[in-house]
């Protein structure tokens, strides 16, 4: 199983992306998921930082998951936000991605770390998530998942601007 931790306004969040099949063959038990927000925004890269858990688990900082690399974005736009849900996140002002972990082994979506590593301090991407609310195997969670992270060219992101 790989995962995200996105960190949203200051708190870690895991974002994780699930196999449609269970490892021995059995049938994975159904899951549900409710939509509390959606974002689509403009933002800009801001770099790949090195943050350690400051959490106080025996795991932290080594094995909690929460520790490694993250992509920093600002976010400059939303170009679409909607809160279907009473308890969604509100619109943010900026959004990290956890892209390796405690020992800078790399983290997540193969797809999101290609376009994370062709990134440049002040590039333009368009970057939309949602808020789930997921109730899987008698528990019930959020999950922040990454739906797009795109460059895209300072004309484009000019022309996406009011």
């Amino acid at each position: 199983m790989r995962g995200l931790v996105l960190l949203v306004s200051g708190l870690m969040i895991p974002a994780v992306a699930w196999s449609t099949a269970a490892s021995d063959g059995a049938e994975n038990p159904k899951e549900k998921r409710e939509l509390l927000a959606k974002h689509e925004t403009l933002a800009i890269f801001e770099g790949v930082n090195y943050r350690l858990c400051m959490g106080l688990t025996s795991r932290c900082p080594k094995e909690c998951g929460d520790s490694g690399e993250f992509a920093s974005f600002a976010i400059k736009q939303y170009l679409k936000y909607e809160k279907p849900g009473q308890y969604g996140d509100p619109k943010q002002q900026s959004f990290l991605v956890q892209v390796s972990d405690y020992d800078k082994r790399p983290k997540g979506d193969p797809k999101i770390l290609d376009t994370v590593k062709s990134l440049k301090k002040g590039d333009h991407v368009l970057l939309s998530w949602h808020h789930d609310y997921v109730t899987k195997e008698g528990s019930s969670f959020p999950e922040r998942p990454l739906v797009k992270l795109e460059k895209i060219g300072k004309a484009k992101a000019e022309e996406l601007m009011p």
